[in-house]
This record gives C-alpha cells, structure tokens and sequence, in this order.
C-alpha cells in the first residue's frame, strides 16, 4: 500500500494511494490510540481496518478485513524513516531534473532547427530580390 496522501489527524485520518488492486481514498476515525478506516477501491470493493496507534504515533497495527469487523488479516503502517525519504525525495529530484534537460534539449533544438529555416528562407529571398534587380537592366 502506498499512500500519495495521508493524514493522521487528532481524531481523524483520511488519505489516497494505491496497491496491487487499484487506487483508493481512506477514511477513519482516530479516538486515543484506536483507529478505525475504510479503504475504499474506485468502482470495486472496500476493506475495513482497525488497529491501534503506537507510542511516538508513527504505526498502525491490526487487522483489516472485508467486513466491518475487519478480522480477515493483520497489517501494520508505518511511516518511513526520514533517511529513507530523503533518498526517495532525491531520487526523484534526479528524476526531475532529467525530465527539464531532455525538454530543455529539445527545446534548443527546436529553436536551432527554426533559425536554419530562417536563414535558408532570409537566402531564397534575397536570391529572389538580386534576380529581379537584374532582370531591368538586362532589357536595357
């Protein structure tokens, strides 16, 4: 499961992501440490969760399940470790700026590509202009 948002409020968590199924929003309730959420699919299914928050407030750990019971299985989220985020956030700043480069190439090579037509199209047309120059004085 990973989420792209998630929000653990006083009393409250909500947040999106996806996993091997598809893409989903939760939402729950937060009371003490007991937390309770649904994680509902687009256009599919949803599965009940409920675990228990621990000390520091960075897991969950319980069970979740197809029912409200959610007594299927037993999960447990965590949030990462920041040395762990700040690899992941550099990986994708790498990424980025792989992605700038390639358009900011493209870019360049666009615009050298619109100055070669430029001039072929300055040198016709100053070809032109030399021959109709001429062309008056060869009748003389």
């Amino acid at each position: 499961m990973n989420f792209s948002k998630l929000v653990l409020g006083e009393n409250f968590i909500i947040g999106a992501g996806e996993d091997g199924v598809g893409s989903f929003e939760i939402a729950g309730i937060v009371n003490d440490r007991n937390v309770k959420f649904v994680k509902k699919y687009f256009e599919k299914h949803s599965i009940f969760y409920k675990g228990e928050l621990n000390e520091d407030g960075r897991e969950i750990e319980g069970h979740w399940g197809f029912g409200e019971d959610g007594e299927d299985a037993t999960f447990k989220l965590y949030k990462e470790d920041e040395e762990r985020l700040t690899w992941r956030q550099k990986r994708a700043a790498r990424k980025q700026e792989k992605r700038e480069a390639k358009r900011e190439n493209r870019r360049e090579r666009r615009e050298e590509r619109r100055a070669e037509r430029r001039d072929r199209g300055e040198t016709s047309r100053s070809k032109s202009r030399s021959s109709s120059a001429s062309s008056p004085s060869d009748s003389n």
